[in-house]
């Protein structure tokens, strides 16, 4: 384009200067006498015209070339920079709100109103930023190693009100066409995808909020599906099972936070919790899994009416979490509550950023301390945008979109099975087994099913409180509008009025 500013600019300077002086050297009978159209030059604008527009064309074809497509240099727009890129490494030469975050962090001035936009021609040549990939360590592996963004698709089933959970959207996509197929079976997914891990789901999510009838008396369940349906050894009528438990949630409700007991089944393995701790009245959730402080954040965990857009961030070392200063918080109130609050806190030595010694899943009562910041009511940190919560040291390992924000067309028909959100997580491939697709179900890790768990209780207490919310202003508009009806009805004075 700096090509065709260029061409441009001369062909317009070129011919200036000629008829400038033409026109002096004019009499002034000449200069008088109007001019019309037959002393254009049309051959010139015409010719400056194909000019531009081959121009044009020569770029498009330079960028979008097929010598280019098999480099390094690929052209990336902006906006494809705004998004998490293909490999977590990538994030942080390419990921232009990193980026931006670290130019404002090095600025001399480190001027609050820097715009975003004075940067947006980054390019993939920091090195120096890339080589802090390797300087951090993610639930037990280094940054670097996490190579392939997890695409996840979350779906509703319209009959049983649950939400499924698909790898992919090709994955989403077939089974949508092996419904289409085999709407007479019992299971919509053959045997012969189902063992390779395609077309199926591998998460179902029930919830059992107010009416506790879950399992172990949880208030969200998950279900892992077999790829491998296990044949019942005595021929029965009932037919095998095609799921099995895999995450119980525990939801407990105080004045400033929600506590959310994550407990997991993973098959053959040793079951385990994760505590989570939710900020009633700040964008946060945070919880702590495998020695790395994860936080969900986003404005849709507080605000009513939001889409629930929210990202997984990587809590810096140097900031709090809600999982710091934990302690067992005793059921009752006794004499000597606080003396056991200082004997078993869970604390972090100063701004190291390292785990507790204290496993807080093996405390029956756990609760962030009082002396935690962010249980403090901080004025200026609402001010600043929320800026405190969000990390800088690393880029996003992941996110959460509704269906809104990337679908161009949604039906107002219900579907049995409605595209809700997408859901985004990197994963390591090093550690697979040779020959496994990573498109089938049978690539996921224990960890990408954690992080999937979370993120989607997250999403589904958000989406339900703004359901009820909703509901509620639905009922108070309807009530506003019966009482308007009847006091207009009842010559002014409504109900009260006529007594």
């Amino acid at each position: 384009m700096k090509r065709l500013f260029r061409r441009h600019r001369n062909s317009d300077s070129g011919p200036s200067r000629p008829r400038q002086q033409e026109s002096s050297q004019q009499s002034p009978q000449q200069s008088t006498t109007p001019r019309s159209l037959d002393h254009l030059d049309l051959s010139s604008m015409v010719a400056r015209r194909d000019e531009i527009e081959q121009t044009i064309q020569d770029d498009s074809e330079s960028v979008e070339s097929a010598p280019l497509s098999d480099t390094n240099t690929l052209y990336y727009s902006n906006q494809e920079r705004l998004q998490l890129q293909e490999t977590y490494n990538q994030n942080f030469t390419m990921y232009l709100p990193y980026l931006i975050r670290q130019l404002r962090l090095n600025s001399s001035d480190n001027n609050p109103n820097y715009s975003m936009y004075h940067h947006a021609e980054l390019t993939s040549s920091q090195e120096t930023v890339a080589s802090t990939a390797n300087k951090y360590s993610i639930m037990g592996k280094l940054a670097i190693n996490y190579n392939h963004k997890r695409r996840m698709i979350l779906v509703h089933e319209l009959f049983k009100n649950s939400t499924l959970l698909f790898l992919n959207e090709e994955s989403f996509s077939l089974f949508k066409d092996l419904r289409a197929q085999h709407k007479d079976k019992l299971t919509i997914v053959p045997e012969k995808y189902r063992s390779k891990g395609l077309g199926m789901p591998f998460l179902r999510m029930d919830s059992h909020s107010y009416l506790k009838v879950g399992e172990d008396n949880a208030d969200i369940t998950f279900q892992r599906f077999y790829e491998n349906v296990k044949k019942p050894k005595i021929e029965t009528s009932s037919p095998p099972p095609i799921s099995y438990r895999y995450c119980n949630v525990q939801i407990k409700s105080f004045t400033s936070i929600k506590r959310l007991t994550f407990i997991f089944y993973p098959e053959g393995k040793p079951s385990f919790k994760v505590i989570l701790f939710q900020h009633n009245f700040k964008p946060i959730a945070d919880f702590c899994y495998k020695d790395t402080r994860f936080r969900i954040f986003g404005n849709s965990l507080i605000s009513f009416g939001v889409v629930p857009n929210f990202k997984l961030l990587i809590i810096d070392k140097d900031k709090p979490s809600l999982c710091d200063n934990v302690y067992d918080r005793p059921f009752f109130k006794i004499s000597s509550i606080v003396k056991k609050r200082r004997s078993s806190s869970v604390s972090l030595d100063g701004n190291s950023g390292n785990m507790p010694e204290v496993d807080i899943t093996k405390m029956a009562n756990p609760y962030p301390n009082a002396d935690n910041p962010l249980l403090k009511f901080d004025q200026s940190q609402y001010i600043s945008r929320n800026k405190s919560y969000v990390s800088n040291d690393l880029p996003p390992f992941g996110n959460v979109q509704d269906a809104h924000s990337y679908l161009k067309e949604t039906s107002v028909i219900p579907k049995r099975y409605r595209e809700q959100a997408r859901l985004e997580t990197y994963s390591d491939l090093s550690s697979m087994s040779q020959g496994i697709d990573t498109k089938s179900t049978n690539s996921l890790d224990i960890d990408t099913l954690v992080l999937a768990c979370i993120n989607m209780t997250i999403r589904e207490i958000v989406s339900k409180r703004n359901s009820k919310v909703t509901s509620n202003l639905e009922l108070v508009n309807r009530y506003n509008y019966m009482g308007g009806s009847i006091y207009a009805n009842s010559g002014g004075g409504g109900i009260l009025g006529s007594m």
